[in-house]
């Protein structure tokens, strides 16, 4: 799990990294959303993905020899500590983890109640596609769905009020709540990392340039429409805010037009993912699997299997009574790792005193390889 979530990790500062650096400043917002979009699905995808099959052989007797090793360390533990000083800490960390769950999932159902509460205390009427809720609240203009929050239709002027409705249609247009959705899980579910929440403002700041183009006309009097409403209260954070911050780029956006030189910069996707294949995915360049012999290497470790063993049994027929044989092969197993003999779990089982050598010397080493292939 821990290296699930520094794969994770490295590949969002990565995507994030080369996005400050080549395309958060150029104004093609639609791949720019793209491109936020999928690196953040990378990041818990990618390294879950395994591109190269190993050998069957070898997965099969790598997964006897966990089992023997996890074993062997349970018994061990059983015998070698007592009860009442084992300290179980995976069980403290998923137990602080769904805490943290809990806790997001409170904060997401207090915005949604906000909102529902807005909704039932507002006057409620239609206009075109679009519901609107005046709320006679000092809040800035939000959407959700095509619902548009409004303080008072009334303070707004007839131009004023078309940008609106036009800015908020074009979230709708766009399937901006899609994203805004996507962000909210993800905030549930990686409430402890740091990445999720950058990216999320990385992404309603697209949004609202994309939304902003309504305004590309007469950018002076839409600059100065939004600088009015960024001194309005804002709007709950799984909504589309009118004020959504920070204002100064917005208004600098609405003028900004890349050349065609800049969109070369978009190419840079293409050796991101690659590095990010090569390097964090399953079968990353560490974990390649080359076979020699009876000698294996796979991420970095060298194992050495036994030769595949035949033997003849005899088997009785229950309905016949005759009895025939049978010859049977046992699968290869692992018997060294690095050069070091791995013990058996009978060994362990049935001599109980030298558990502090195997500690030192075998089992619990082969126990500490044995959790990186897991």
């Amino acid at each position: 799990m821990l290296q699930y979530l520094l794969n994770t990790t490295a590949i969002w500062l990565i995507s994030l990294m080369l996005f400050d650096v080549f395309l958060r400043r150029e104004s093609y917002h639609g791949y720019n959303r793209f491109y936020l979009l999928l690196t953040f699905l990378l990041g818990p995808l990618l390294p879950l993905w395994q591109w190269q099959s190993d050998s069957a052989m070898f997965n099969v007797a790598l997964q006897r020899l966990i089992e023997r090793v996890v074993a062997a360390k349970e018994t061990i533990v059983a015998t070698a500590t007592p009860a009442s000083a084992s300290v179980n800490w995976g069980l403290y960390v998923s137990y602080i983890y769904l805490a943290g769950v809990f806790i997001s999932l409170l904060f997401l159902l207090a915005e949604v109640v906000k909102i529902i509460r807005l909704y039932r205390a507002g006057n409620r009427y239609r206009e075109g596609s679009c519901v609107i809720i005046e709320t006679n609240k000092d809040y800035a203009p939000f959407s959700i769905f095509n619902y548009v929050f409004v303080s008072s239709r009334g303070k707004y002027n007839a131009e004023e009020w078309e940008t609106i409705i036009a800015h908020e249609q074009m979230h709708g247009l766009l399937f901006h709540l899609v994203d805004l959705l996507l962000m909210q899980v993800a905030r549930i579910v990686f409430w402890f990392h740091p990445l999720v929440y950058v990216y999320q403002k990385r992404l309603m700041m697209q949004h609202e340039y994309q939304a902003d183009g309504v305004g590309k006309s007469q950018p002076q009097h839409y600059g100065k429409f939004l600088i009015e409403q960024a001194l309005l209260q804002t709007a709950p954070t799984i909504t589309h805010s009118f004020n959504r911050s920070p204002i100064k780029n917005r208004i600098v956006m609405l003028t900004r037009k890349s050349s065609a030189a800049a969109r070369t910069k978009m190419l840079v996707f293409v050796p991101l993912a690659l590095v990010c294949i090569a390097c964090f995915s399953k079968n990353a360049f560490s974990q390649k699997f080359v076979k020699n012999g009876n000698v294996i290497t796979y991420r970095g470790n060298t194992f050495e299997m036994s030769e595949p063993m035949t033997d003849t049994i005899k088997i009785t027929d229950p309905v016949t009574g005759k009895e025939e044989k049978k010859i049977v092969t046992r699968d290869a197993e692992v018997i060294k790792l690095n050069g070091e003999k791995i013990c058996n779990t009978d060994d362990v089982a049935t001599r109980p005193q030298p558990y502090a050598d195997k500690l030192e010397n075998g089992t619990m080493r082969v126990f500490q390889y044995a959790l990186i292939f897991t």
